[in-house]
């Protein structure tokens, strides 16, 4: 289904909302009783089986109803929900920078694409859960969205090859390289580790520094 707002200027669309209007007001809510509600579900309890009398009630000169045309002609029409819940969705226009990400500004984070895209103009659509990046109408990345200021998310496959070196660093990468050097250098290095996050190994597609 879609909803499909009244053309402006247009006289006829605006009669036949303000009609459908006028019919449920007549029918379901003159008709409620004068209790408080403090609840929508409350309240659609109290309006459904009103709404189900306008529904069943047959069209003036004909011999069918809303439910009638609904289930003999809509319902069968009917596709599955999608996977996804549709969120609203915000939109960017940015430019790569240098370093293979943007920079999504409502969040102050920054999102990887592919190095190739350095430097281009790319699109970025945003909802609550998610962050898509698009070149020319192509997708280049999705993302899940991540409210964390100033850290980036990063895919590996992403990066160029000369940079892809750092999707094996680890605590214990870290550690070794240290401990190579003094149990001095190696205990500083895990101290440091402990006040800063950093995954054990960036295996999942999606990783954040």
């Amino acid at each position: 289904m879609a909803v499909v707002p009244a053309r402006a200027y247009k006289p006829k669309d605006k009669a036949l909302v303000e009609g459908a209007v006028k019919i449920v007001y007549t029918r379901i809510f003159t008709r409620l009783s004068q209790d408080k509600y403090t609840s929508v579900s409350s309240i659609n309890k109290a309006i459904y089986p009103f709404l189900y009398d306008h529904n069943a009630r047959s069209f003036k000169g004909r011999a069918y109803s809303r439910l009638q045309q609904f289930e003999e002609m809509e319902k069968p029409a009917l596709e599955p929900l999608p996977e996804k819940r549709f969120e609203m969705r915000k939109q960017l226009d940015l430019t790569v920078m240098k370093n293979g990400h943007v920079h999504l500004g409502p969040d102050r984070h920054y999102y990887s694409v592919p190095y190739s895209y350095i430097g281009k103009k790319v699109r970025l659509l945003f909802s609550k859960s998610f962050v898509e990046i698009y070149h020319r109408h192509e997708l280049i990345a999705s993302h899940p969205r991540v409210k964390s200021p100033h850290n980036y998310t990063t895919d590996p496959a992403h990066m160029a090859s000369q940079h892809q070196f750092v999707s094996d660093w680890s605590p214990d990468y870290f550690l070794k390289q240290a401990r190579e050097i003094s149990p001095d250098v190696e205990f500083y290095i895990a101290q440091v580790l402990l006040k800063k996050f950093i995954p054990n190994k960036l295996t999942e597609p999606v990783v954040e520094f």
